[in-house]
């Protein structure tokens, strides 16, 4: 009898999806566990991310989110200066104990699992380059081939080069939240952006059934249709942002939102995906605001967006504006809708 396996996509701390997505696609005991990557940074809960899957006995390759963690921990172990980090990689950096960080720099670019005939890196390969012959960076970080044939990380240029992957050996990846699942004859992208309000998906081997579990909302409200409640009116204060998940764009993308008072002390509302790459600003960790409250700030690029209309005053995408959303007030209640305001 084959062994069963479930791949799961990028979980990012995400410990409470993984489990739940474990109960609910009937994973047990008897079956393998593999991760294609970033297990940590951007959720909440990348410590006990690692542990349940050490717990449960579980495999997984490294991902780009793991490996910028890692140099954190090699720059310790040979007694140099660590690099500085980002807030979302900081925390996991101060979480992990030693026994954690040598599991984690033991995770391999890739594993075989020859009993499929399939392979899971993070990212992604080079079409008709060997394997041992692949740069360990493009395994955690290319998304694309461009028309000379080398790996980008771009998704803007080039061919997703899981349409190019010729097979016949099934390579199941992640990486890629912005374009979502990818399902194609011979590669599978499992990234669906858990972290980012989205879906944690798995698929089951060697049937190649999908299972997939939300992330719950951040808003206190239900949908109905595309339009949610958020919150009472006196209970926005400023200084602060509230985060809420409207649902998805024709491309699949989760519509992601923010509302805030703004230095006018008008409400408005933007969508939360900044303007010079289609990440989140917050990144999953929450922090919104700069230091000093004036601006929306992405923790990915460095953008710096003015409150009161989106644009971007400093950063890779200066002179550029979030897309700001309808805001609708009933009896105090706050109500955000997807639909673009017009400027």
């Amino acid at each position: 009898m084959t062994t069963r396996t479930l791949i799961v996509g990028d979980v990012h701390g995400c410990r409470e999806e993984l489990e739940d997505l474990l109960e609910e696609s009937g994973w047990d005991d008897g079956d393998d566990l593999v991760l294609v990557g970033d297990l940590v940074a951007k959720g909440p809960d990348s410590l006990g991310v690692l542990r349940l899957i050490r717990k449960l006995g579980g495999r997984a390759v490294r991902g780009n989110h793991d490996q910028h963690c890692l140099k954190w921990w090699d720059a310790r172990q040979a007694g140099e200066d660590p690099p500085k980090l980002r807030p979302a990689h900081q925390r996991v950096a101060e979480e992990l104990e030693e026994e954690d960080w040598r599991w984690l720099a033991g995770l391999p670019l890739w594993l075989e699992l020859p009993e499929h005939d399939a392979l899971v890196v993070h990212a992604g390969l080079v079409v008709d380059l060997p394997l041992e012959e692949q740069d360990p960076y493009d395994l955690m970080n290319m998304r694309s081939i461009l028309e000379d044939g080398s790996a980008s990380r771009s998704y803007e240029e080039g061919t997703p080069w899981a349409r190019l992957w010729p097979g016949p050996r099934l390579v199941v990846f992640g990486h890629d939240a912005v374009r979502g699942l990818q399902n194609h004859p011979h590669a599978v992208g499992l990234d669906t952006g858990c972290v980012y309000g989205g879906w944690l998906t798995g698929l089951w081997l060697p049937r190649r059934d999908l299972v997939a579990r939300a992330q719950p909302m951040r808003s206190q409200g239900k949908i109905e249709g595309m339009e949610v409640f958020v919150c009472r009116r006196e209970e926005l204060r400023e200084g602060e942002v509230r985060t809420t998940r409207l649902g998805l764009d024709a491309d699949g993308i989760p519509i992601a939102a923010l509302l805030l008072i703004d230095t006018n002390g008008d409400i408005v509302a933007y969508r939360n995906l900044c303007r010079h790459l289609p990440v989140p600003l917050d990144g999953g960790t929450g922090q919104l605001l700069s230091e000093d409250g004036a601006h929306l700030i992405c923790g990915t690029h460095g953008a710096m967006y003015r409150l009161h209309d989106g644009y971007c005053v400093d950063g890779p995408c200066e002179g550029l504006a979030l897309q700001q959303l309808f805001v609708r007030e009933e009896a105090g209640d706050l109500y955000v809708s997807d639909t673009s305001k017009p400027r």
